[in-house]
């Protein structure tokens, strides 16, 4: 069996310290570890100290300097340092593991199952964005003829990647290649090496099994083995013999940040490109419609309500030359998330980290919130009631807050949240969010609005009248009692949503996570709105109806929670609502996510030029042209040539306009400026998240950082006399989605536009 592991900037180092102990039978009973040159690698003794995040996506950043090479096990490790100064260790490209031997089939016993050779994966071999690619090897020098069935797992039979089966082969080998993926949330993904079959055997005269139920979320943070298994019987085996042999080399094929021409440091648009802030909406996602409860809810009384949030939080960059100061944190807003420092009390705790010496709150709000980027562009500093030095209330000259939370701009973006939540009925603040997340992300900033583009999902704030109220009974979706399958019935896809059938109420939806190949029939399930009942619908056996697709059968189990449980009021990504949850009144979940449908006409950013009644445009930006947008004083009536809605010439209604060659805009939806094109565009891509209450009755559907000037501002929202327009007609046109969940956010399947590309995750 051989393996390819193709490596970008990973490193196998996880606030805990540990030793891990990878695989100790590497090196022994012929097994080896081989250079990229084929030299056999010396074995190393001592294991590296990881530093472990307690959130799913690991740090993976060493707690100290192990010098520019060190052996786990075997493996070697070569320190690497990013464009941003981050360190990490990653294994060599072209470095080699060789499986060990197990057995040889005999037909000595009437059924039998021997694990001819098995392959050891150290912890840390892969990380985010990269793969394994696996080959497999069988021999059976007197021909496999029927000789029974072939099978690749990990960890347990019950995780089966490959089965096949002999009919009659008169070969005497053959090979299996598949591939191994590190997703988001370090967590093994399978997929063809090539186009085709999840597997591709390179001979004939074998059946591979299809709809396997394979464990496809195994840790690659944590050793685990791929075992190769000749399962057969007396008839099967007689008279052969059956040996097999593995290999894996790893590559660091993967494009790292400093080399991407489109590359995006976190500290401009925060954490890293497999975020669900940072992911496209799908271009299939399933959306409501006017009428739907909650999409009327957000729509309803907004005209004079709407407004903008910003100067909410300062962001500062400190530097190494920055003074290494004092803080006093009342409290951390959880213990459990990453945290550079030195270990002190969740209650409290002080620290010195380097901070600006013109470092002040917001001006904006009561609740004088500081951001602040470590030196090295690695971590995110959120303070909550900051005081400076000046004011601190016992005359120490620290400067302190009353919360203090640390994100990795290279994480997922919301500490706890992937796709394995432990959501809690009490829920998990790990920010100053409603929700329980962080302030930065979701926030628009002036290089966005100025380059006609924002890459990532925003933010914004409901009134406390919207919000949905928990005074009514709901599905719950904590990590103790998450609903699940009872019959998978016929015909899903993954993204299908699903509404259950009884009780009397606001009916729970489900969005299928995953599904058999070969009947469709549902596996996994993720509710994705909680519902809201008065009479219960029941717990057991319970039936649905689709909302999407043409999935028939599908039952499921629940556990209803009562009136006074507020993990109701909100959805994923949501993990919790804020302390006004008694005064929500609504129907809009914390956690919605909110969009403008792909159909909807809003606009285009162009370089382009007007003469005669015709816009010729030469290069495209951002959106899509349409009939019936406007541009500079007149409408476009059609499309005479060139790719439909971007590079082209157009007919415009006025003859006498007339525009030099350089930057346009077309606005749709009766939008006023290219300020308000560009945030509408963000929102029918990437979406808008409700993560945030305010005071009744008005609402903040925009939030800006500090740096976006008073006048973008305006220009955004349409300010006239005192009502902004912009911000009207772009709700006007927003409805939630309806299978936005952990794996797939924003919906399943291909994505509306292709991002440019940000940071690698760290770990």
């Amino acid at each position: 069996m051989a393996v390819t592991i193709n490596k970008k900037f990973g490193s196998p180092m996880s606030n805990t310290s540990l030793k891990v102990s990878s695989v100790a039978v590497l090196g022994a009973d012929n097994a080896s570890i081989l250079d990229g040159n084929g030299n056999v690698l010396q074995l190393g003794n001592d294991p590296l100290a990881f530093n472990v995040s307690a959130d799913k996506p690991q740090a993976n950043i060493p707690m100290l300097d192990f010098g520019e090479e060190q052996y786990v096990n075997g493996v070697k490790f070569k320190r690497v340092v990013n464009g941003a100064g981050v360190s990490r260790y990653r294994i060599p490209e072209g470095t080699q593991i060789k499986s060990r031997p197990g057995g040889t089939s005999y037909d000595s016993v009437a059924t039998s199952a021997v694990v001819l050779c098995s392959i050891d994966i150290p912890a840390g071999a892969i990380a985010n964005g990269e793969y394994i690619d696996v080959t497999v090897t069988w021999n059976c020098p007197a021909q496999f003829g029927s000789a029974g069935t072939f099978q690749v797992y990990f960890g347990s039979t019950a995780n089966l990647i490959q089965r096949a089966s002999s009919g009659v082969s008169t070969s005497t080998s053959m090979a299996a290649t598949f591939r191994i993926s590190a997703r988001e949330v370090n967590q093994m993904d399978l997929g063809s090496v090539s186009a085709g079959a999840l597997v591709s055997l390179s001979t004939s005269g074998f059946a591979v099994s299809t709809g396997l139920t394979t464990n496809r979320k195994i840790n690659t943070q944590a050793p685990f083995t791929i075992s190769v298994v000749h399962q057969f019987s007396t008839a099967d085996s007689a008279g052969r013999s059956v040996t097999a042999n593995a290999v894996a080399v790893i590559n660091t094929s993967v494009p790292s940040e400093s080399s991407a021409s489109n590359y995006v440091d976190p500290r401009k648009r925060p954490f890293n490109k497999n975020s669900f802030w940072n992911t496209p909406l799908s271009a299939t996602a399933v959306l409501q419609s006017a009428s739907d409860v909650e999409t009327a809810a957000f729509r309803v009384n907004n005209a004079g309500q709407l407004f903008w949030g910003g100067g909410s939080v300062n962001v500062f960059q400190a530097s190494e030359s920055d003074p290494l100061e004092t803080w006093f944190y009342a409290s951390r807003a959880d213990s459990s998330h990453y945290w550079p420092f030195p270990d002190t009390s969740q209650l409290s705790g002080t620290i010195k980290m380097r901070t600006p010496a013109n470092i002040q709150a917001a001006a904006s709000g009561a609740d004088n919130n500081i951001a602040l980027f470590s030196p090295d562009g690695r971590w995110y500093i959120e303070a909550w009631h900051y005081t400076a030095p000046a004011n601190d209330p016992l005359g120490l000259g620290r400067h302190t807050c009353s919360s203090f939370t640390v994100h990795d701009l290279y994480g997922y973006g919301w500490p706890q949240i992937n796709s394995d939540t432990a959501y809690t009925s009490l829920g998990t603040n790990c920010g100053v969010r409603a929700g329980g997340g962080p302030l930065l992300p979701g926030l628009v900033r002036q290089w966005e609005i100025d380059a006609g583009k924002i890459e990532h999902a925003l933010v914004m704030i409901l009134s406390l009248g919207k919000q949905k109220k928990t005074a009514t009974i709901g599905v719950s979706q904590n990590a103790s009692a998450l609903p699940s399958v009872n019959s998978g019935g016929t015909g899903y896809k993954p993204g299908d949503v699903v509404q259950l059938v009884g009780g009397t109420g606001q009916p729970a939806e489900f969005t299928v996570t995953s599904t058999t190949v070969a009947t469709g029939a549902v596996t996994g399930i993720w509710p994705s709105n909680t519902g809201s009942y008065t009479v219960s619908p029941g717990t057991t056996g319970l039936s649905t109806t689709a909302l999407s697709g043409s999935g028939t059968g599908l039952t499921v189990n629940v556990t209803i929670l009562s009136s006074t449980d507020r993990s109701t009021s909100r959805v994923w990504p949501a993990t919790n609502v804020d302390g006004a949850y008694g005064n929500y009144a609504g129907a809009v979940p914390v956690g919605a996510l909110f969009a403008i449908p792909p159909s909807q006409s809003v606009g285009a950013i162009f370089t382009g030029s007007i003469s005669g009644g015709v816009l010729t445009v030469t290069a495209m930006t951002n959106g899509t042209i349409m009939a019936g947008q406007t541009v500079a004083g007149t409408t476009i009536s059609s499309q005479s040539s060139g790719t439909t809605g971007g590079v082209g010439v157009y007919v415009v209604a006025s003859n006498s306009v007339s525009v030099a060659a350089g930057p346009m805009y077309s606005a749709g939806l009766s939008l006023s400026s290219r300020e308000s094109v560009v945030y509408a565009l963000a929102i029918q891509q990437y979406g808008i998240y409700n993560m945030d209450s305010a005071p009744n009755p008005t609402s903040s559907l925009f939030l800006c950082g500090e740096d976006v000037s008073v006048e973008t501002q305006s220009l955004v929202m349409g300010r006239l006399n005192g009502v902004m327009y912009n911000l009207y007609r772009v709700a006007s046109v927003m409805v939630m989605v309806r299978n936005n969940a952990p794996g797939m956010p924003g919906g399943y399947g291909p994505r509306l536009v292709d991002p440019s590309d940000g940071p690698y995750p760290l770990f």
